[in-house]
């Protein structure tokens, strides 16, 4: 019975693949069904026998610095008071560890040829969730103008911001939802650079559309850490290119099209700039209003808060569980309305785990980040490298390791963008 389950094919793939194409797929459509796909894999990880060679794969760093991480969480519940919110928190972050064994223990799917077939699943996929996200918000939009010219009520009249933020991104977070975008266009550049054997495109103008069309739905999605980081990487592919090939034609050419866009969209749709004239109104000119429910001033004001918090118990933390319960109670002492109000976390992953677990979480987080991003340069993997990059400012402003999305996030496409072998042309 289990030998016929193991050899279980669907048009040539076996039910271990099929799966990880799912978990793939659902990354970007419904978070919460991943841990079913991954309790699967695991149960062909155990009958299969992958777990034998386990151990040389996970002695690498930056597995060794997110299993510690982990651990010290699990301490941190020793001396947490919230105890029923400590193991929600755990069993949240648990996919820092079962996510990095399966992938390594299935090393060999996503080695050679293998990565590129899963990279050209997901780069697709990301494709045709923000073009199905579109084409819902011109449908959304239609109807309202529908229910507008004859006069039927709606609980809310959006109207135009049916294309920007949570209003187009249908199935997931805004900012996530960037994220994931930003790391399809990584894998498409790495693709022009390493000419691999299985193309993501057939035509490098083809791929260079996509690019442009990627970067137009960061936009749209208004996430001001996706478009800065969205930004980062057109330079940093465009400065590599140059680099490895001296040939700034075609790239030139690309650059000046997104340059043309990001400019025109800027004069149609100037809500976005002025999203970043806020970052300077708070933290430069320091125009703030502890009432508001701004995104950029929420974040100043639990900045201030974590800080404080921080500073009371820098060596161990307050405790796995109690770090949302004391971030409320601080907004409170120091009449922060607007964060109240909303109850945010940190939203800085870095003082979100000095709260819990103190400057030793803090150090093995910097850990995880140092190693990977050396392992990254050592292997000349570049896709890994701005990949490292992004992450690390992603999480200056969200706590990712708080939430499932966040944490599915960090912990695969570390370790999957691992498994991309050196360029070609590097």
């Amino acid at each position: 019975m289990i030998k016929r389950i193991l050899d279980i094919k669907i048009k040539g793939l076996s039910l271990d693949e099929l799966i990880w194409y799912l978990v793939l797929l659902f990354l970007l459509i419904e978070s919460n069904i991943i841990s079913w796909f991954l309790a699967i894999i695991f149960f062909l990880w155990i009958l299969r026998g992958r777990y034998k060679d386990l151990i040389v794969r996970m002695k690498q760093g930056p597995f060794l610095s997110i299993f510690s991480l982990y651990i010290v969480y699990v301490i941190g519940m020793i001396y947490t008071s919230n105890i029923e919110y400590g193991f929600q928190k755990l069993e949240t972050k648990f996919g820092m560890i079962i996510i990095p064994i399966l992938l390594l223990s299935y090393n060999d799917f996503f080695v050679g040829e293998g990565f590129w077939r899963y990279s050209k699943a997901f780069v697709y996929f990301v494709l045709f969730v923000l073009i199905f996200c579109f084409l819902r918000a011109c449908y959304l939009f239609g109807y309202e103008l529908y229910c507008r010219h004859y006069g039927i009520e709606l609980d809310e009249y959006p109207y135009t911001n049916y294309f920007f933020s949570s209003y187009l991104s249908a199935f997931m977070h805004y900012g996530y939802f960037a994220m994931y975008v930003n790391v399809a266009i990584i894998l498409i550049y790495s693709d022009l650079l390493n000419s691999s054997p299985l193309r993501l495109f057939s035509k490098k103008s083809t791929a260079l559309l996509v690019v442009v069309f990627l970067s137009l739905g960061v936009f749209f999605l208004y996430s001001k850490v996706g478009m800065f980081t969205n930004v980062l990487i057109h330079i940093y592919y465009f400065l590599l290119f140059v680099k490895v090939t001296m040939s700034w034609k075609t790239l030139l050419k690309s650059s000046i099209v997104v340059l043309i866009l990001m400019i025109i969209l800027s004069v149609v749709f100037p809500e976005n700039i002025e999203r970043f004239k806020l970052v300077q109104n708070v933290f430069i000119e320091k125009k703030t209003d502890s009432t508001s429910v701004e995104s950029t001033q929420l974040r100043y004001y639990a900045w201030k808060a974590s800080i404080q918090l921080s500073k009371k118990a820098f060596l161990t933390g307050h405790g796995t569980g109690d770090v949302n319960d004391l971030l409320i109670e601080q907004y409170r002492k120091m009449n922060y309305v607007g964060a109240l109000k909303k109850q945010i976390n940190s939203h800085n992953q870095f003082l979100q785990t000095q709260i819990a677990i103190g400057i030793i979480g803090v150090l093995l987080l910097l850990c995880f980040f140092i190693s990977t991003f050396l392992t990254a340069i050592q292997k000349k993997n570049h896709s890994l490298q701005i990949y490292v990059i992004i992450l690390f400012i992603a999480l200056l402003f969200e706590s990712y390791l708080e939430t499932q999305a966040g944490v599915i996030y960090l912990s695969f496409f570390t370790f999957f963008l691992s498994f991309y072998e050196k360029d070609k042309l590097a």
